[in-house]
């Protein structure tokens, strides 16, 4: 079967060295799906075999492609085998059936399980990143608004020191006015 993927570019890329341990891993895992042997190195395949196919970016249609595939190979090896026992061949077929479906949907449901675990992951992180730029900016807000009260404060200090400088420019002028006349009389009785 891995043959027939590799015709597909996207699919070859996806495989790409790794043919030979995903069909030991293939292998084992339907080795054990048809002796039926659903115990729990069961559950832990189809959890791996959910989670590779979701890291790898192996979508469900072709996990689908696949199941079908097998499907197909292993409904006509059962015909071989049971040409002559029509009921014999219904019931197997039927068993096979039931046990490559539900594998299949636990497969997927594997793979759905593993991108909700990544979303969920990745919400996350946006959500500590939003909190980081929100402490972030609030800080920044706070030093802003500390910057503006003392701004205000050296504002008024220096309204206070130009109304003092602006007084005692007014009594300046007043004392110079007051030597000029007083200068003028000297120079007036002089």
């Amino acid at each position: 079967s891995f043959d027939h993927l590799r015709t597909n570019p996207d699919l070859a890329k996806l495989i790409g060295s790794e043919q030979q341990r995903l069909q030991q891993t293939q292998r084992k895992h339907w080795a054990s799906l048809l002796n039926g042997e659903f115990d729990q190195d069961y559950v832990n395949s189809i959890q791996l075999i959910g989670n590779l196919h979701y890291k790898i970016g192996l979508e469900p249609h072709w996990c689908v492609t696949g199941y079908q595939l097998m499907l197909n190979r292993l409904t006509a090896q059962l015909i071989r085998k049971n040409r002559f026992s029509a009921k014999k061949l219904v019931r197997q077929i039927d068993a096979l059936n039931k046990a490559v479906l539900l594998d299949m949907e636990f497969v997927i449901s594997a793979y759905h399980f593993a991108a909700h675990e990544a979303l969920h992951l990745q919400h996350e992180h946006v959500d500590k990143s939003i909190e980081s730029f929100k402490s972030a900016v609030e800080q920044i807000v706070a030093e802003t608004d500390e910057s503006i009260v003392e701004m205000q404060q050296t504002t008024a200090t220096l309204m206070n020191i130009s109304d003092d400088v602006a007084q005692q420019a007014g009594s300046a002028a007043v004392a110079s006015q007051e030597t000029s006349s007083t200068i003028q009389s000297v120079a007036a009785a002089t």
